[in-house]
């Protein structure tokens, strides 16, 4: 069985694309070190995998623990195998503080962009507390001025949510839309 395989399964159980490409890329990256296929490598070989990529390779808590939930499944959906993984996993998430820009600093870099739709992008992400790729998912059906909202539609986790839209974001959204005429997707 091949990689595009694991892909269907995944697609058939609607994973996310994001979450497809990644676990893919972890399978590759996995079959690359082992130069041999994965159903070949037994558990052993595996935490020595984990090993190398913790220590050597230094990959992050939220990585160590993509790389085993990709492994696991990989290995229950193609060769019915169930491997144990869990105890691989860190024990505590470090909890570190998110390097946070203040509203003076987001509004220099709004007011130092001179390219309209950038200036757009940055402002309609802070304001609306948006992730780059909900943003990039916004189409211009999703603006409702009339209730002052956004749809966001199927964002992380495949929720659908709705936030708050501004009067001054909405005035530069409609600026945007006359200078640079999107058709279907806003940005």
């Amino acid at each position: 069985m091949s990689v595009t395989d694991f892909v269907k399964i995944l697609e058939v159980k609607r994973y996310s694309v994001n979450t497809i490409n990644s676990y893919v890329s972890i399978v590759k990256l996995a079959r690359h070190f082992f130069k041999k296929s994965l159903d070949k490598v037994d558990e052993t070989e595996l935490h020595k995998y984990f090993y190398f990529m913790v220590h050597t390779k230094k990959v992050s808590y939220s990585y160590q623990k993509q790389i085993a939930m990709a492994l696991k499944l990989y290995y229950r959906e193609m060769f019915n195998k169930s491997i144990n993984l869990e105890f691989l996993f860190p024990s505590r998430k470090p909890h570190k503080l998110p390097v946070v820009l203040g509203k003076t600093d987001v509004v220099k870099i709004i007011d130092r962009s001179n390219n309209l739709k950038h200036k757009c992008m940055v402002a309609l992400v802070y304001s609306s507390g948006l992730r780059i790729g909900e943003l990039l998912d916004l189409k211009i059906e999703d603006i409702d001025s009339t209730r002052m909202i956004l749809h966001i539609k199927s964002a992380k986790g495949n929720k659908d949510r709705i936030v708050p839209l501004s009067e001054k974001i909405l005035a530069m959204l409609r600026r945007y839309y006359k200078e640079f005429s999107p058709k279907e997707y806003l940005f």
